[in-house]
C-alpha cells in the first residue's frame, strides 16, 4: 500500500510505502525520508507540524513515534494497557489513534474500539471518544 498526498499545484506534501517502510513528507523545500521498520500507518498532521507514524506488529506491542516536521523524534509511546493500537485518525482538530480494546475495556454495550488523541506537546494519550 502507498499513500500519496499533494497540494492542488502538484507539489508533494507527504507519502508512506508499507511494503518499503519509506515515509516521506516536505519541511519547506527540504525532503524529509525516514525508513521505518515494520511500518504500519503514516500521518502527516500540517497544523501541529508533526508526523506520527505507527509501527510494529498489529496487535503484538505496536508503538506511536511522534517526529517533528524537521525529522526529529520527539515521542515514542506504547499501546495503552489492555489496548492495541488499530489506525491514525483526527477527531476535529485533534491528532488521534483508533484502539482495539478487549473485555476489560468495553462499555456497557460491549464496544471496545476506541479514539485516543495524541497530544503534541507531550505525546501522552487520553481516550476521547467511540470510534466506527
Amino acid at each position: 500500500m502507498e499513500i500519496q498526498y499533494y497540494k492542488m499545484n502538484g507539489e508533494f506534501l507527504f507519502s508512506f510505502i508499507k511494503k518499503s517502510g519509506l515515509v516521506s513528507w516536505m519541511n519547506g523545500s527540504k525532503k524529509i525520508n525516514l525508513s521505518i521498520d515494520k511500518l504500519q500507518d503514516a500521518r502527516l498532521y500540517k497544523d501541529y507540524d508533526i508526523v506520527v507514524i505507527l509501527k510494529g506488529e498489529y496487535h503484538l506491542q505496536s508503538q506511536l513515534d511522534i517526529y517533528s516536521i524537521n525529522g526529529n523524534l520527539l515521542y515514542e509511546k506504547s499501546e495503552p494497557e489492555n489496548y492495541y493500537f488499530s489506525y491514525l485518525t483526527s477527531d476535529g482538530k485533534k491528532t488521534a489513534v483508533v484502539c482495539d480494546g478487549n473485555e476489560k475495556t468495553k462499555d456497557k454495550y460491549g464496544r471496545t474500539t476506541w479514539k485516543f488523541a495524541i497530544h503534541q506537546q507531550t505525546g501522552n494519550l487520553t481516550r476521547i471518544s467511540l470510534a466506527y
